[in-house]
């Protein structure tokens, strides 16, 4: 009671103003003491679950995506777990864990020698650090996520989680069509890149609306049927209702109104249709006859549909309305005229890369829209947004983040191709999926879009869960028979894992 009583004053207090930052901040430290408790048991699947959820508390500085705070708890559960048990272990598969270890080393390295790690949130008088921040958490992530081994009989219910639960980016979008009385809830799902074009009108002047939230969701959707079902299992008979939620991950992304997310889909459903062989099937000849009937209908029927329907569309060979023409074509020419700007830089960074460091000065200047001499793009170049993969690693990086993200993804590729090969039967789909997920982003960060520091955390986060549910590679083929696990053996270690995974 006497800690209680005061604790319960000292609430009443900031509740009276909940929305404060001081308010919430003390009322998080709270709510994290409370589910302390919670979180040493369930850590690990919520941070699976937060790992692609919309979820951003606001009481933190930042607003950083929740899985960041759960990746720094549950960090700390696991070092404190193994200072207590000798038995606990990380799952350790060396050439991952050195290829980060040199990636981070690069990225200390280049902020010692590029102004350090200052971030305004914290009253320094320079940007980005958040950006570093998002780096290392990417990494930290990782370790989390291999400090346990998800048994067998929890991987379809983990893969589910970790895709499907980016479903909640359409929170944002349901909350501002239903009103004041949900505004709250911004406090954990934060208003998205719709809110802010919906805010300033330019969709209106436009005549385009693009949902940011669809793009995420209809992502989450595709690559969580991937996941628990393949694509053989999408189309078994009788199973009607998983062709119609396929159906609806495409139609999503059409009315996204972003390309770029229409080619990451139709990516990874091709790299899955190569890697089940179904292009050894009759499946081939079918999959051919509904491209070339679709694109039948798009190419007659495309300047009947919404704009926002064909600006996604405008990526491919089709006659789009003037207004979604114009959209994409002025977005792609800002890039184009942006990455013409930077080539000059690249040279002068490949020893020594520029880091992530921004003066408050030239930030200030670079989005003055009164300044006749900055380009449209300025601003881009200065924050480092230069929509591109390879130039956001090798104009902050140099030559050795290349070679250390290069090391990492070549990593990555073999031990999700080595689970593909010779994976348990049960996590067939699961390892399938990974891999024609992560081939995918790869190409999509290298050909279409990325940026290194946003897109880390996807491919530290594949790659982990990939760990956590296949362990340490085995070379299972050509093994002799007495030298695979007996019955029992196996039976007590699927025993073990119940006991040990919640």
């Amino acid at each position: 009671m006497a800690l209680i009583l005061p604790l319960a004053v000292i609430l009443g207090y900031f509740i009276v103003d909940p929305l404060e930052p001081s308010s919430l901040t003390v009322l998080g430290l709270v709510l994290a003491a409370l589910a302390l408790p919670l979180m040493m048991q369930w850590h690990h699947p919520v941070l699976i679950f937060t790992w692609n959820a919309a979820m951003s508390p606001a009481f933190l500085p930042g607003t950083p995506p929740l899985w960041m705070l759960v990746a720094m708890i549950g960090l700390l559960i696991s070092l404190l777990n193994r200072s207590v048990n000798a038995n606990f272990r990380f799952i350790h598969v060396p050439s991952i864990t050195y290829a980060l270890v040199c990636l981070c080393l690069v990225v200390l390295v280049t902020a010692y020698f590029t102004g350090g790690i200052g971030s305004h949130i914290f009253g320094s008088a320079t940007f980005g650090g958040r950006r570093y921040f998002y780096t290392f958490l990417a990494v930290i992530g990782y370790f989390v996520l291999t400090s346990q081994k998800i048994p067998p009989h929890r991987a379809k219910l983990a893969a589910s989680l970790f895709f499907l639960s980016a479903l909640t980016s359409l929170v944002p979008d349901i909350l501002g069509l239903a009103g004041n009385g949900t505004s709250f809830l911004y406090a954990i799902f934060p208003s998205d890149f719709t809110a802010v074009e919906a805010v300033s009108g330019e969709s209106a002047s436009n005549e385009m609306f693009r949902i940011f939230g669809l793009t995420l969701s209809s992502a989450g959707l595709l690559f969580g049927l991937l996941a628990r079902f393949g694509i053989r299992g999408i189309f078994e008979p009788g199973k009607f209702w998983r062709v119609g939620l396929l159906a609806v991950a495409f139609g999503a992304c059409l009315y996204s109104g972003f390309r770029s997310f229409l080619v990451l889909l139709l990516l990874a459903f091709t790299v899955q249709f190569f890697l089940e062989g179904l292009h050894r099937t009759r499946a081939l000849a079918v999959a051919i006859s509904v491209v070339v009937v679709g694109l039948g209908v798009v190419l007659t029927q495309a300047e009947k549909l919404p704009n926002v329907v064909q600006r996604t569309l405008s990526v491919l060979p089709v006659k789009v309305s003037t207004v979604a023409k114009l959209s994409a074509e002025g977005s792609s020419e800002w890039r184009l005229e942006m990455w013409k700007a930077l080539l000059p830089e690249i040279p002068k960074h490949l020893l020594l890369g520029k880091g992530y460091s921004i003066d408050s000065t030239e930030m200030y200047f670079s989005s003055d829209q009164g300044n006749r001499a900055n380009e449209s793009f300025h601003w881009a170049m200065v924050t480092g947004d230069y929509h591109n993969g390879p130039l956001s690693l090798l104009i902050p990086f140099g030559i050795w983040g290349v070679l250390a993200f290069g090391w990492f993804c070549v990593a990555s590729l073999r031990y999700l191709y080595h689970n593909y090969q010779f994976g348990p039967p049960e996590l067939r789909s699961i390892n399938t999926c990974m891999l024609s997920c992560f081939m995918a982003r790869v190409i999509f960060y290298l050909f279409v879009f990325g940026g290194f520091y946003a897109d880390l955390y996807i491919f530290t986060g594949l790659i982990g869960l990939s760990v956590s549910l296949n362990g340490i590679p085995q070379e299972t083929a050509g093994l002799a028979e007495a030298e695979l696990p007996t019955e029992e053996e196996l039976l007590a270690d699927i025993n073990r894992d119940r006991d040990d995974y919640p």
